[in-house]
């Protein structure tokens, strides 16, 4: 038996808020917590230490999406030791049928990508479905000749990325060990408070990853104890300041906000600007923000990500020419993920324009103020209505559901 459910982060609050919302179906997440880890150890699968989080990230949004249906299957294979290629292949057998790919979070980016991308690509060849990498990033030579070479197989791949070399994801996700395997989030929790598995997950974490963690959501937890001044401090520096290794401030953060802490962290020296620069260029790429908005000192590229795009990879570095922006943006995403009606600019389909001033148009926010709005986009149009007009929103909510192949 084969188990998923719909569903949409945060669904409601983006069709609220007049976005266009493209729904997935998420497999490994919930098979863990249908079935559970013993029945997975007979598979060798193993959720490792970050299961807990799927109640903050996934949860309360299956209404939503099961009202609107899906577009896509997707799985967090960064979250198990070991995938099941031949189930997650069954699973998209549908998706395949219905001409829609596979969207992976592989299991390990960066230098460690090619064993993700190897499970990704055998997927793909086994459902004979088209696969999509969320937020491909690492060094560029090796991670485009993979790429090259899965297309010259014959498989139809594609890649996002953002244009900065800093990431950034749940502090839990970046520094916990595999061996913490526990699907329940209280256990979770629970066991980093035991004093001796604090001390192995201390013990075993990258000093060089310590250095290259700046703090961007850390809330206030219930016990009354107050953390969230700490964000946007260097985590060594935040650990200086309370007096503390850096190792032990990290769990400490993580069972005082019960793994909800996030940070931004500085790209390794495997990858560096031309790498990023590489991967935008590349004909599979197509541009995503990969935005986190939450927190008091999140990551710039949720405010500035398309317009940095805009400003410096088109007008000054000359990475695109303005029409091939428009389809790494626009044309290229709509046509992956089966939207016919949308993506470029013809009578008859759907009307989402922004209006660029190519002399103007740059990011503003950065890692010191990342919350600081892009300038030289004045007007939007989603559906036809305008919901930025002169740059000012217009309290128009324009937004909705969109179906693959069905005209939006």
């Amino acid at each position: 038996m084969v188990w998923v459910r719909r569903w949409a982060t945060d669904a409601r609050s983006e069709i609220d808020g007049g976005g266009l919302l493209d729904p997935r179906v998420v497999h490994f997440w919930d098979r863990g917590q249908v079935i559970g880890q013993p029945f997975l150890d007979r598979f060798g699968v193993d959720f490792g230490a970050f299961s807990g989080m799927t109640y903050s990230r996934h949860g309360g949004a299956d209404a939503a999406s099961s009202t609107y249906g899906y577009t896509t299957l997707a799985s967090d294979d960064q979250l198990i030791t070991a995938l099941v290629v031949t189930e997650v292949a069954e699973v998209c057998q549908p998706v395949a049928e219905a001409g829609l790919p596979y969207v992976t979070h592989m299991r390990g980016y960066g230098a460690a990508a090619a064993t993700g991308f190897a499970e990704a690509r055998a997927i793909g060849a086994a459902a004979g479905v088209a696969v999509h990498i969320s937020h491909y990033h690492g060094p560029g030579a090796a991670l485009l000749s993979m790429v090259d070479d899965a297309r010259s197989s014959g498989l139809d791949i594609t890649f996002d990325s953002y244009p900065y070399l800093r990431s950034c994801t749940i502090l839990a996700m970046a520094a916990l060990p595999r061996w913490l395997d526990d699907t329940d989030l209280d256990r979770t929790v629970d066991a980093l408070s035991d004093p001796t598995n604090r001390r192995r997950v201390i013990d075993g974490l990258n000093p060089d990853l310590l250095t290259r963690i700046t703090l961007a959501h850390v809330p206030d937890p219930d016990d009354g104890q107050q953390w969230s001044w700490s964000e946007g401090c260097r985590l060594i520096d935040a650990a200086a300041e309370a007096g503390v290794p850096a190792g032990e401030l990290l769990v400490d953060l993580l069972v005082h906000t019960r793994l909800a802490a996030s940070a931004v962290i500085e790209a390794p020296p495997s990858t560096d600007e031309e790498s990023m620069r590489a991967l935008l260029r590349h004909p599979a790429h197509m541009a995503g923000s990969d935005g986190i908005y939450v927190g008091g000192h999140p990551h710039p590229r949720g405010w500035g990500a398309f317009a940095r795009l805009l400003g410096r990879h088109v007008r000054e570095l000359g990475d695109w020419t303005w029409e091939q922006a428009a389809a790494h943006l626009a044309s290229h995403p709509a046509r992956r993920f089966g939207l016919v009606d949308r993506g470029i600019i013809r009578p008859g389909l759907a009307a989402d324009l922004a209006v660029i001033d190519p002399v103007k148009v740059a990011d503003r926010a950065d890692y010191a103020s990342p919350r600081v709005l892009a300038v030289g986009v004045d007007d939007v149009i989603v559906n036809g209505v305008p919901v930025l007009r002169d740059g000012r929103l217009t309290g128009r909510l324009a937004g909705a559901p969109l179906t693959p192949h069905s005209g939006g």
